[in-house]
């Protein structure tokens, strides 16, 4: 079993592998880009409705977030569907109204252990321990560079870079073997080698650096040091972690 919450909507992973979801928050973005088709129930639904086009899969882990929801096969695949404006869902489309899997060349045939998702962009985590990100990539959220056509890198913050690689999913190699990863609105922890990683919207202070730049490459939380974490979360524009000091 398994739920998460999104800005404005739910889902629910039950023990036989059924998805369901409630909460109108994509409705409104669905319509607008079928251009007042029928849409299936599970978009409109204020109370739980399962999520047709997962008939043939059993799923164990969801992930939800503004506009778009994300569900984890027990076999190591990942279903995506909603709002596509960013590329987070790996498509063509501006909406997928049905679920959509990622196909797993994204993530070089690696089967995935676990996902996130912030507001408009995701992270996940291949069985290997390696982790790709892709979405929305204008404040650093996705903590890595894009690799230019003429094969010289840039920041994957700067504008010509926006939209090369940020709708792929490619991987980030300082945050392999992460033991903890966590997603804000914009924002993202990780735990890597006893440390205590953040990346991407940093207005509200939440990366931690005591600055209010936006953190484009995971970077160590000097003021957590070398402490335990043993749990760490995001909120929209806050970040918190349980730790254990040493003696």
């Amino acid at each position: 079993m398994d739920v998460a919450a999104g800005l404005r909507h739910a889902l629910a992973a039950t023990e036989s592998g059924l998805v369901f979801q409630w909460g109108t928050g994509m409705a409104s973005r669905a319509k607008r880009a079928n251009q007042g088709k029928t849409l299936p129930l599970f978009l409109t639904a204020k109370e739980p409705c399962e999520v047709t086009g997962l008939e043939d899969v059993k799923v164990k882990r969801v992930a939800a977030s503004s506009y778009h929801s994300v569900s984890l096969t027990d076999e190591g695949h990942l279903y995506v569907w909603g709002s596509n404006k960013h590329g987070q869902l790996v498509s063509k489309e501006i909406f997928l109204v049905v679920p959509k899997k990622i196909e797993t060349q994204f993530f070089s045939h690696d089967k995935i252990g676990a996902v996130w998702s912030g507001w408009t962009h995701l992270v996940a985590q291949t069985e290997t321990g390696k982790v790709f990100t892709w979405g929305r990539a204008d404040y650093g959220q996705l903590g890595r560079h894009a690799v230019v056509p003429d094969g010289q890198e840039a920041c994957i913050a700067s504008e010509q870079c926006l939209e090369l690689l940020c709708n792929i999913p490619i991987s980030v190699p300082c945050l392999n073997g992460a033991s903890q990863i966590a997603c804000g609105s914009e924002h993202n922890l990780a735990v890597v080698g006893g440390q205590c990683f953040s990346w991407g919207w940093n207005e509200h202070g939440m990366c931690g650096d005591g600055t209010e730049a936006n953190v484009h490459v995971p970077k160590p939380i000097k003021a957590l040091g070398y402490a335990k974490q043993i749990l760490i979360g995001c909120g929209a524009g806050h970040s918190m972690a349980l730790c254990q000091t040493p003696r």
